[in-house]
């Protein structure tokens, strides 16, 4: 593995702080993207007996419960914290043990993801299904171009203050690097509005996901927070005096292998040409 972009210390004391001030909605991004991996499930042809859900927020479970259809309603479902991925040791009880795992803003701060993946796809069943939403490249873009402009401006270069987030074909990649078959990816694309880059940053704390990287060590001054404010509001503010925030959620969709699953076609095996039907 590369060096670490993610400080896995500095990520544990954000999601524990968060959830010491336990804000009022604070979960909502990864809730909304719980209810939405819930409705794609209600509508596969599968049925599931055990659920890992990969989640700091508890109100996932109940979330799963809720939409699951009545011949659903004995599933087993289990809450695994992301911090786990990152140890070594087993932390399910062996390969092919679940046959779903979920993980609404589970993964997406893990250095090894390709090795989290993987470790993922051993722990299904054959035949069972990885579901995944990670925010996206271009999150959060308006933030970190301010960032870099004031800080650029103030001292003569700039830190990476926004964390990276995953391109949608990566996203692809990854899964099938990780062994899934049939993978799946599409995206969501939110437009967030605030009354100031504060209030931005502050719901950002309170869900546990300001930046964690190994490289961002020094501090924002307050000059530069200044700059940061001023060009938010110039380039990415709206009439009313809100800001924008874009959020491009990836959804992800894997399935472990299965004798029985749908399969391309070999190269030069069609039975009709082409030319026959133009």
């Amino acid at each position: 593995m590369k060096d670490p972009i993610f400080d896995d210390r500095l990520a544990t004391l954000r999601v524990e702080r968060a959830a010491h001030m336990a804000r009022d909605g604070a979960n909502f991004l990864s809730e909304m993207a719980m209810h939405e991996m819930a409705d794609r499930l209600s509508v596969t042809n599968r049925e599931f007996l055990h659920c890992v859900i990969i989640s700091h927020d508890p109100a996932s479970v109940g979330i799963l419960r809720s939409r699951l259809p009545a011949n659903a309603a004995g599933m087993e479902i289990s809450l695994l914290s992301p911090a786990d991925l990152l140890t070594t040791g087993d932390i399910f009880p062996g390969d092919e043990t679940t046959d779903l795992i979920i993980s609404p803003f589970g993964l997406h701060r893990i250095n090894d993801l390709p090795g989290a993946l993987a470790r993922l796809r051993r722990a299904l069943k054959p035949d069972g299904l990885l579901m995944a939403a990670l925010p996206g490249e271009g999150s959060f873009q308006e933030l970190r171009d301010c960032l870099i402009l004031a800080e650029s401006a103030q001292v003569g270069g700039a830190a990476m203050r926004v964390e990276p987030f995953i391109d949608i074909r990566q996203a692809g990649g990854l899964l099938q690097r990780a062994g899934f078959s049939l993978p799946v990816t599409d995206m969501e694309k939110l437009v967030l509005r605030y009354r100031s880059p504060m209030a931005l940053v502050s719901e950002l704390r309170a869900m546990g996901s300001t930046s964690c990287m190994c490289t961002a060590r020094r501090r924002i001054s307050r000059s530069i927070w200044a700059k940061t404010e001023a060009c938010y509001g110039s380039k990415y503010g709206d009439d009313d005096g809100r800001i924008r925030a874009r959020l491009n959620i990836v959804y992800l969709t894997g399935w472990a292998p299965h004798e029985n699953q749908q399969k391309p076609l070999r190269p030069g095996s069609a039975q009709t040409s082409l030319k026959s039907v133009l």
